[in-house]
This record gives C-alpha cells, structure tokens and sequence, in this order.
C-alpha cells in the first residue's frame, strides 16, 4: 500500500511534468517550426529632419598646410651661400628677440619653435634631419652646421666616385656602368 501511494505521486508529477497550459497557438514549439506565423511587429516611423539633433563639425582647415610635404630633394643643389641665407631668413622669423646679426646664437628652447624652424627649413633647403640629429640641433649655428655637412658629405658618398677611388683594388668584375 506504501508502494502503491509512492507509484502514483510519481507517475502524477511526472504527468505535470510532460504536460503545459499553454497552447500551441501562443508560440509554444512554433517559434520552432519554419513554417509557423510569425508575429508581426509594426514599423517605427522614421524620426523627421525636426527630430534628428544637429549636427556641427568642428574642423579648421587651414589653407597653408594643403601643399605636400614632399621637400625631399627638391632643391639638392643649393650652395652653402643659399642654405645659410635660407636658414637664417627662417631663425629671424621663426625665433622671438633675434635679429640678423644673432641668428646662430639663437637657442630653439621651446619644442614648437624647434619644429617650425627645422620643418620649414627642410622644405626650402630639400635636406632632412634624421630623427638621430633631431636631437643635438639646439641653435641656428647647428641646424647650418648640419645642412652644410651633409651636402659635403653627399658629394663625396657616391658611388661612381667609390668606384674611381677604388678601382685597382676592386675585382675586375666590379665595374660601374652608366
């Protein structure tokens, strides 16, 4: 008799178990089927051009800065006489209580004059300053120092004159063509 309430208190709640309230017309094993309707939900409206927030872009342009920034090589066969003019009209501009005859005294302290003196510079000269330099360029007198050099440099690091130089001591194989 212990057995038989026990049999049917489980068979009870299993039947509870398998078995749901709910029909299938209110999306019981239809959200399941392909086939089945789907709900139809309305379309929300569009919000009009009144309701949409405006919208301001804050942009500068500045005219200047349209130009490319392509100086390299542009102007490679300046003299030492037209770099240093170059340069010095640039410091006398760029650099706050300096005048003509101080020029190479002048100390870029500030980052952003540093910057604007040698960008403008590298674009008239069409000579770069490595990032290595950046560094020890701290007046007028060094950043024409390094322009100056550097075009000297140039001149004696070609490599046809390489060839000139060493051409009894290159293997015949070596040659240099045009």
């Amino acid at each position: 008799m212990l057995r038989s309430a026990f049999t049917r208190t489980i068979r009870s709640s299993t039947r509870t178990l398998h078995t749901s309230t709910r029909s299938a017309a209110t999306g019981g094993f239809s959200r399941f089927n392909p086939w089945a309707k789907k709900a139809v939900v309305p379309p929300t409206p569009a919000p009009t051009e009144a309701a949409k927030p405006a919208v301001a872009f804050n942009v500068k342009h500045y005219e200047e800065e349209e130009t490319s920034l392509s100086w390299r090589d542009q102007n490679a066969d300046q003299t030492v006489e037209q770099i240093q003019k170059a340069v010095k009209t640039i410091v006398v501009d760029n650099v706050s209580g300096v005048t003509e005859s101080t020029w190479k005294d002048a100390q870029f302290d500030s980052a952003e004059t540093k910057f604007k003196v040698i960008k403008e510079s590298m674009r008239q000269t069409g000579k770069e300053v490595s990032n290595r330099e950046l560094n020890n360029i701290r007046s007028g007198a060094e950043l024409l120092a390094h322009f100056t050099e550097e075009s000297s440099s140039q001149a004696n690091s070609s490599v046809r004159q390489y060839f000139q130089d060493n051409s009894t001591t290159l293997p015949p194989n070596l040659v240099f063509r045009q």
